[in-house]
């Protein structure tokens, strides 16, 4: 995950951990975040159930975990040892 916020230009690389500690990524955070999957959570359809999520999420289904931000949402993962990955933007505007 840190890797990852790295990468995508979140903070600068080597500095994941400062970036996060003080909250962010959890429910009320300034950057809430599902970290599941990557054996830090557990989903029974690998790749799937982070998007079905993000879907709940971006139209503001998601109940007690819903984030109050949510006309953008991003989902990435990774497959194999690393040797995939893929990432999408969902928002919630209809496409003009």
């Amino acid at each position: 995950m840190l890797v990852t916020l790295e990468d995508y230009g979140f903070c600068p690389k080597g500095e994941g951990g400062p970036f996060v500690a003080d909250g962010k990524l959890g429910p009320g955070g300034s950057l809430p975040t599902n970290t599941g999957g990557g054996q830090l959570s557990g989903y029974y359809m690998w790749a799937f159930t982070p998007l079905s999520e993000a879907v709940v999420q971006v139209r503001g289904q998601g109940g007690a975990r819903q984030v109050p931000r949510n006309d953008h949402v991003m989902v990435s993962g990774n497959g194999g040892i690393l040797h995939f990955h893929s990432t999408m933007t969902l928002n919630r505007y209809p496409s003009t």
